[in-house]
């Protein structure tokens, strides 16, 4: 689950790194993501090659940089919408939630409708998120 890879990051590259690592060893990668800005493809070709690799967009209102609070809010919605996409694929070993500033939302998500470790890729510390990661 992860702040879409449409929009320049700077662990964009980090992040397909990964996937493709993950795939490389044999696990099967969903990715869920979010669409806001379009500036990149949804995903990139090299990963959609990737025969153990899918992943599901759910588009969300593009926000400023500086309006935190209104960005937290999009992301809190973009946690429910996802909820529903992880009842219908209950095939998951384990979640992986990227950095971003709802982080405290898409793990209490993650861990009470997938119910499967979460791993958290801490980048960034936004409010309220050391505690939301001891849970």
């Amino acid at each position: 689950m992860s702040s879409g890879l449409d929009t320049p990051g700077p662990s964009w590259h980090l992040y397909t790194a990964l996937i493709e690592d993950l795939v490389s060893y044999g696990h099967k990668v969903h990715l869920i993501e979010s669409h806001s800005t379009g500036i990149n493809p949804d995903c990139p070709e090299k990963l959609k090659e990737l025969e153990n690799f899918s992943y599901e967009t759910i588009n969300i209102e593009t926000v400023a940089k500086k309006a935190f609070a209104k960005r937290y809010l999009v992301g809190v919605k973009y946690c429910f919408k996802a909820r529903k996409l992880f009842k219908a694929q209950q095939d998951f070993d384990v979640m992986m939630v990227q950095s971003c500033p709802w982080a405290p939302f898409a793990i209490t998500f993650a861990k009470n409708c997938v119910k499967t470790p979460v791993i958290y890729n801490s980048q960034d510390m936004f409010p309220g998120l050391l505690l939301r990661m001891v849970l």
